[in-house]
């Protein structure tokens, strides 16, 4: 067994001189420490799972190591009872080697002081401590798990200002300006950072609740003692430092980039503190302000065919389950990629009744998407003219009155998860009537241009015919 030694075990020990039942050398303490190698007894396993398909076997097995693999790395915590980092001489402690419950594995603790081992257990006593009981501590488990150090202090001055050993965000602590039982105290002052928090009275105690960064500081208690038939004043000081209980959440998104029509999953990150990994924590999503998920313990918030409005700035917020700690991440900007532009119809043909028609449906495509995953659509007057296909244009060989009207286009993914629709557009074929009346007005409109050139014409005659005869007219002058 761990916690105790067999025969060779004892003989080999050395006596503890600091009151402890036994001590074994460094080099055997360690010899109980060799891990074995894990052995995976497929005859032990359901026969389901042994006939099993490969996929559905191998990832069994693998989470089922992995599980193993993840209790071996849980880090032990030290924990002192009292639960006070400074005591008195004469005064007993017990520290405990508390580790998270593994799978299938009893363990085995080893506790060292200054990093020497004193001793194999769980817990370790120390009964009437002296000050050579003072020092680093920490202790370690067979399945390679090793605590941080922890300072015990053992004091034998008149008076001690004792402080949990452990302070985190949303705790409620106390912190108790200690006197040697044997003798008798009078009022007691206490101070933060060289202020007076609270002034004299008869409470040897101070209560802090719901301890915040701003609590950590530098504490002084001064006490009234009686001895030599007086009150004589004793101080000590000690610093306390709040750990965070958990870190600022950060949002994590994925994929990235997302995509119209896709999925997306957006993770609230933060990192517990491994000595209260079992405090429940709450996550709040929320975008632009507004929130998108009620406090829940999920920190996963997934959107299903996510749009365009879907963007927007996401945070993140986390707290404790009674709501004493609470931190919001940073605003994280979220663009959704647009698979394609809103289309407009284009139309080729000159629209006269008989003559071929062509509608075109444009859009631009985002590289997400290729040209074969849309199709078009296309409509007069709202009813389908031409429905859902991989073609972009709609095709009118000889076109009728009646092909006149509103037109639209509409185009989607082949999935039907983003659809877009065009503005309409009004087209009008003319009829032969409409023919008739553009002919006479061609037929004027010719013959006025006609009269205009002739008059034109002869003005031009009419003005060289006389410049030349006032050209003859000079010359016979002159002669």
């Amino acid at each position: 067994m761990v916690d105790r030694l067999d025969k060779d075990q004892e003989a080999q020990s050395e006596p503890d001189p600091q009151g402890v039942k036994w001590r074994c050398t460094e080099q055997d303490c360690k010899s109980q420490f060799v891990s074995e190698p894990i052995r995976v007894e497929l005859n032990s396993l359901p026969i389901s799972l042994r006939k099993g398909q490969g996929k559905l076997f191998k990832t069994t097995l693998v989470f089922g190591l992995l599980l193993i693999q993840e209790g071996a790395a849980i880090r032990p915590v030290v924990t002192f009872t009292p639960d006070y980092r400074k005591i008195f001489t004469s005064e007993d402690i017990t520290m405990s080697c508390d580790v998270a419950s593994t799978i299938g594995e009893e363990l085995r603790y080893i506790w060292y002081k200054d990093s020497a081992p004193i001793y194999n257990g769980k817990s370790y006593t120390i009964p009437h401590a002296g000050t050579s009981h003072g020092g680093s501590y920490r202790c370690e488990t067979s399945n390679g798990g090793r605590s941080d150090p922890v300072i015990l202090d053992v004091s034998a001055d008149w008076l001690i200002l004792q402080t949990p050993l452990y302070v985190y965000e949303g705790d409620d602590i106390t912190i108790r300006c200690h006197l040697r039982p044997v003798y008798t105290g009078g009022q007691t002052i206490f101070y933060k950072d060289n202020r007076i928090i609270r002034d004299w009275t008869e409470n040897a105690e101070y209560h802090i609740g719901n301890v915040d960064r701003n609590t950590a500081g530098t504490y002084t208690c001064v006490k009234e003692v009686y001895y030599n038939r007086r009150y004589n004043r004793h101080e000590d000081t000690i610093s306390i430092s709040v750990e965070e209980l958990f870190t600022t959440p950060t949002i994590k998104l994925s994929p990235h980039p997302v995509i119209e029509g896709g999925n997306m999953t957006l993770t609230c990150e933060r990192s517990l503190h491994s000595h209260r990994h079992n405090t429940q924590l709450r996550v709040t999503f929320y975008r632009e302000g507004r929130i998108v998920r009620r406090s829940g313990v999920s920190d996963i918030y997934g959107v299903y065919n996510v749009q365009l409005e879907d963007s927007g700035k996401y945070s993140c917020e986390v707290e404790t389950t009674d709501g004493r700690v609470r931190k919001r991440s940073a605003e994280r900007v979220i663009q959704i990629e647009e698979l394609f532009s809103h289309p407009d119809i284009t139309v080729t043909g000159d629209m006269y009744e008989g003559d071929p028609m062509t509608l075109t449906c444009n859009t631009a495509l985002s590289p997400y998407i290729k040209p074969t995953e849309v199709q078009f659509a296309f409509y007069r007057d709202g009813r389908t003219v031409q429905e859902f296909s991989s073609s972009n244009k709609y095709e009118v060989q000889s076109a009728h009155l009646e092909d006149s009207g509103n037109y639209t286009c509409e185009i989607k993914t082949s999935l039907s998860t983003i659809m877009r629709r065009s503005n309409r557009v009004y087209i009008h074929i003319q009829g032969p009537s409409d023919n008739i009346g553009y002919t006479r007005q061609n037929i004027i409109r010719l013959t006025i241009s006609g009269c205009v050139i002739i008059a034109a014409a002869l003005l031009v005659f009419h003005h060289i015919k006389w410049v030349m005869s006032m050209e003859a007219a000079d010359t016979s002058t002159v002669y």
